[in-house]
């Protein structure tokens, strides 16, 4: 549907994860909506075994961002996020 956009993030993609020492995580959202901050968050790859939805909260993004900073589980990884 946008293929200059497309190309543009697989070009972003492929020059962050290029570098060796950077720990990175570039992750989707779906649409953004003003829920509430304290909805369950789900982080996964798409496909047969998502479990997400088509919406996140910014609230609820935030607190994701954050958490994952700390946690790290998503260093170098590419997940789907969304509200549960």
């Amino acid at each position: 549907m946008t293929p200059n956009g497309n190309a543009e993030m697989r070009r972003i993609g492929e020059v962050v994860s290029s570098d060796d020492e950077l720990e990175w995580t570039a992750f989707r959202v779906p649409h953004l909506n003003d829920g509430p901050a304290d909805l369950p968050v789900y982080a996964g790859l798409l496909g047969p075994e998502w479990k997400g939805t088509f919406e996140l909260s910014r609230g609820s993004q935030a607190r994701w961002i954050l958490k994952e900073i700390e946690e790290g589980k998503w260093v170098r990884g590419a997940p789907t996020i969304s509200n549960q």
